[in-house]
């Protein structure tokens, strides 16, 4: 559903209603009424922008005056659209867009439908297509590319375009190529001059084609603008008739017939090699089982955009099935799954990363909840250090980055990208300075919790009524500090994610941040009711937000069983895609920390076959495969850098959690801000203290209960009590 702002036609009808000033308060020469000026919206036109928003409809600004466009687009919190207009820059209508609102619209995410109205696009009463057509006889090749790229919005049209692609690659250039649509006004224009016929794009294809098979006509060639051809055109315009041309002299009329022999050559090459080439291989893509041409098609792919996963729990399997963090003597650049010493439980080394051409890896620097006011910390920056030393061990195959352009150089060098993400707001101990030193370390973002509350966020755990984890803390979402904690990310450049947290959180979260989020490692919880897995509202505001899921391949989050296959993946992924858009959905599967990954894709080398899948669907294009498997997160990140730049001047934050909020929990820690009766060592500082239990591969803290007798007992004690 769409609504105008304001039209302004012959019939003077002009929709103002003192809400929004239309374009002919722009235009000079205009004669249109002006009984209402808001100086762009009033502040009811401003309330009628929030509530299309809440209708759910879209903002129209075509035929806005250029006040009501920023004024609208400093208003609306959702995308808006230009139904059919133009490039000012090009043809400056008073109806067309001007270049710096077409920057703010990429910001925004909306997008400007070109209109093939001869008034927005040339400023004229005539706007030929004959320039399109003329290329038809140059270069049969270059016309099917234009061809496709007018209805695909692919690559850029090159140069000497029509007036139409001119407005189009404009605004590509200016605003970016998801901002860029088609709004024609048929059955509303009344300067069409030579596609006045025309009714939709097909029409104008096989408009396009036709007229390649009447190239022998001498008169069409007067009508190219092709050199001196244009001094044959008559005074009194250009003629649409094939049939009146005049007898050309004697002498040239041999050129002329080796011309139309050349040009009819190409023309039948051109049409051999699209029936010989183009057919059998879209046959070959979307109808036959080739699983190598798919293969082939994908890599083509990949080595253009990379592969960038989400989520990965090497570094915790490492310390899991190791009993240690060291790397010596440990063959990540064997195939581990045939390695008789370390067995089929790894599903993540180097050799399977290059076959399942993984272009960029986030490392998951995950700690247990368990170790929540013990040493998470400390784990945490253990793990970190895992990733910095496996970069380092192989700095030929894989390099630490820490930006968009760094994983873009890496993919352009053939080497794996690696990024590094906190898996749990426990690991920073409620300190907004530990945050920033993890930060300083390389990390690029951070799961608000895992599956237990922090003493500022909740987690899912709160959402799945079967679930055992402690409820220490209790925030009903986001805690005033856990908002602190995501505008810091946010001044930071780090992502903020939402993979584990609870839906209440997701919501505060999505309020609160000021970039786009991310959910590295979920799926859809319309299709599996995981309490991990994102629900539909919420997946709608984050079309709004920018932000993406990428969707886990952990059975659990995608049949909520204990089997999955490649196809509950790309259900899943569909069901984003249709409830978020295609700008919002992309991979992090969860290697190392999965026990049951789908059948056909048991560990990292699996992607290309996934993306093949893929392919055989006609809604997912080349651009849009791209964009799932890397492009929408290089998307995000560059927003997220971008938004913490303009930040570059804001003080890092200091907030404090409340004490109060912690007081019982905080096992180990320094209290510099009150006086408590916990533990006094010999030199006066007072603390809270534990005993160390192992189980399993880490520690359980059990809290010391002491009374105030007991405390001075061991502040008698020479050593106080060791740990």
């Amino acid at each position: 559903m769409v609504i105008g702002f304001s039209v302004w036609r012959d019939i003077r009808s002009s929709i103002l209603i003192s809400r929004a000033d239309s374009c002919s308060v722009d235009d000079p020469n205009s004669d249109a009424p002006s009984d209402f000026h808001s100086d762009g919206l009033s502040p009811f036109g401003k309330a009628v922008v929030r509530e299309l928003n809440r209708l759910g409809m879209l903002v129209d600004l075509s035929h806005v005056s250029v006040r009501t466009m920023r004024d609208a687009l400093a208003v609306t919190k959702a995308p808006v659209i230009f139904s059919h207009s133009a490039a000012k820059a090009l043809c400056n209508s008073s109806s067309n867009v001007p270049d710096d609102v077409l920057r703010n619209l990429s910001l925004n995410g909306g997008l400007v439908m070109v209109s093939f109205d001869s008034a927005h696009l040339s400023c004229s009463d005539k706007a030929s297509m004959y320039d399109i057509i003329a290329r038809c006889v140059r270069n049969i090749k270059r016309l099917t590319v234009e061809i496709v790229n007018i209805k695909n919005s692919g690559n850029e049209i090159d140069t000497a375009p029509s007036l139409f692609t001119a407005h189009i690659n404009h605004i590509r250039r200016t605003a970016g190529v998801n901002h860029v649509g088609l709004g024609a006004g048929y059955d509303g224009i009344l300067r069409m001059s030579t596609h006045s016929a025309l009714t939709h794009l097909d029409d104008l294809i096989d408009a396009l084609l036709q007229t390649c098979l009447q190239l022998s006509s001498p008169e069409f060639m007067r009508k190219l603008p092709n050199g001196d051809a244009l001094h044959h055109i008559k005074d009194t315009g250009v003629s649409t008739s094939f049939s009146k041309a005049k007898e050309p002299p004697r002498e040239s009329r041999g050129s002329a017939v080796r011309r139309w022999m050349v040009m009819t050559g190409f023309f039948f090459l051109g049409c051999a090699l699209v029936a010989g080439v183009g057919l059998p291989l879209a046959l070959e893509l979307r109808s036959s089982h080739l699983l190598e041409a798919r293969l082939q098609v994908v890599r083509r792919m990949l080595s253009e955009i990379p592969l960038i996963d989400g989520h990965n729990d090497f570094a915790w399997n490492l310390r899991k099935h190791r009993g240690s963090t060291k790397l010596d003597n440990f063959p990540f650049d064997e195939d581990l799954s045939r390695n008789s010493s370390w067995g089929p439980q790894w599903q993540t080394d180097l050799i399977r990363l290059q076959q399942g051409i993984v272009g960029a890896q986030f490392w998951s620097a995950y700690v247990p909840c368990e170790a929540q006011f013990l040493d998470a910390v400390q784990l945490t920056l253990e793990q970190i250090d895992i990733v910095r030393r496996l970069t380092s061990r192989y700095p030929k195959r894989v390099r630490l980055v820490t930006t968009s352009g760094e994983l873009e150089n890496a993919h352009r060098d053939g080497v794996i990208a690696s990024l590094v993400g906190i898996e749990g707001g426990h690991s920073i101990g409620t300190s907004m300075a530990v945050l920033r030193s993890f930060h300083r370390l390389g990390a690029r973002y951070m799961t608000l919790t895992h599956k237990c509350n922090t003493p500022w966020a909740d987690s899912c755990s709160v959402d799945d009524p079967n679930s055992d984890a402690p409820s220490d803390f209790h925030s009903d979402g986001l805690s005033p500090f856990g908002k602190a904690v995501v505008r810091e990310l946010n001044r930071l450049g780090m992502l903020v994610d939402l993979s584990h947290v609870s839906v209440r959180t997701m919501r505060d979260a999505l309020a609160v941040t000021k970039a786009p989020v991310i959910f590295s490692h979920s799926a859809a919880k319309a299709l599996c009711n995981s309490s991990s897995n994102v629900p539909d509202d919420v997946l709608r505001n984050l079309s709004l937000n920018g932000g993406l899921v990428m969707v886990s391949f952990d059975s659990a989050h995608l049949s909520c069983s204990d089997k999955a296959s490649m196809y509950d993946i790309i259900a899943h992924i569909n069901h984003i895609r249709r409830t978020a858009g295609v700008n919002h959905v992309g991979l992090g599967a969860g290697y190392d920390g999965i026990l049951r990954p789908p059948t056909e894709l048991p560990d990292v080398s699996g992607y290309p076959l996934l993306l093949a899948e893929l392919t055989r669907d006609r809604r997912w294009s080349a651009t849009d495969i791209k964009k799932l498997v890397g492009g929408n997160l290089l998307r995000v990140l560059k927003e997220v850098e971008d938004y913490a730049a303009t930040l570059s001047h804001q003080f890092p934050a200091e907030e404090w959690i409340p004490q109060e909020l912690i007081e019982d929990s905080a096992y180990c820690r320094y209290h510099d801000t009150y006086k408590r009766a916990t533990r006094i060592n010999k030199f006066g500082n007072v603390w809270n203290c534990f005993t160390i239990s192992p189980v399993a591969s880490h520690s359980v803290a059990i809290m010391v209960k002491m009374d105030v007798s007991t405390a001075a007992f061991f502040a008698d004690s020479p050593l106080g009590m060791d740990i």
